[in-house]
């Protein structure tokens, strides 16, 4: 955890959003040499790729998250440096582009790994998961990948916009005087990613954020008992 023991003031930036084509995305993760045709079953809410019994691609229209399912019928459990490059390599083959995304944290009991869009060194933060691509190894028979058809474009800073933090000794101060201390984890400056009525714009705003309950959470949220 890095501390800051004063108030620091960090830049806003604004991106505009490129959305990935969902068809391309289905062909990409669920190509084989075995099945050659993908199948999509459209709802109210979800979208539904299918390729034989084994591989499914679910978006949700109002979350704008992409589940890809692929059951291999076969547990695995990897060590440490063998998850690190099997994850990886299917990171390469989900047609997210690698320079949008950096490693974050592993999860070797869950063998799951996550890669984050960074700004500056600094990890960005969605409620919906966008610019997140959560992948979990096959110790259960099914390979599961979470992420978004959403991606940034190069963020750039917004003239004259600057947002001054507290202290990172204020803040814990501030959670442990409201009885949420004993359960953070871990502390981090990171981004909000804001989306415009249009969808078309994201404005990226500096705060901490508190790993608490197994979520990545801004602290303002947790003084409010949100």
């Amino acid at each position: 955890m890095t501390t800051f023991p004063h108030q620091i003031s960090m830049p806003t930036y604004r991106s505009t959003i490129n959305h990935q084509n969902l068809d391309s995305m289905a062909q990409t993760l669920m190509a084989s040499s075995s099945v050659s045709t993908v199948s999509s079953q459209t709802t109210s809410k979800l979208i539904t790729y299918t390729a034989g019994n084994s591989r499914r691609m679910t978006y949700n229209k109002g979350t704008g998250q992409v589940q890809y399912d692929n059951y291999l019928g076969k547990d695995n459990s990897y060590g440490t440096q063998t998850l690190y490059t099997h994850l990886f390599d299917l990171l390469a083959d989900t047609a997210v582009p690698l320079e949008q995304v950096q490693y974050d944290n592993v999860s070797l009991v869950g063998q799951t790994i996550t890669y984050r869009s960074f700004v500056e060194g600094f990890p960005i933060f969605s409620d919906n998961d966008y610019g997140t691509v959560r992948i979990k190894a096959n110790n259960d028979g099914v390979e599961r990948y979470h992420l978004s058809p959403l991606s940034l474009g190069t963020p750039l800073p917004a003239s004259g916009q600057k947002v001054t933090l507290p202290s990172t000794v204020t803040v814990l101060n501030a959670l442990y005087q409201a009885g949420k201390g004993k359960d953070i984890k871990g502390l981090r400056l990171g981004y909000t990613w804001a989306t415009n009525q249009n969808k078309s714009l994201v404005t990226l705003s500096p705060t901490y954020y508190v790993y608490y309950h197994g979520n990545w959470v801004k602290y303002q949220s947790l003084l409010k008992g949100d």
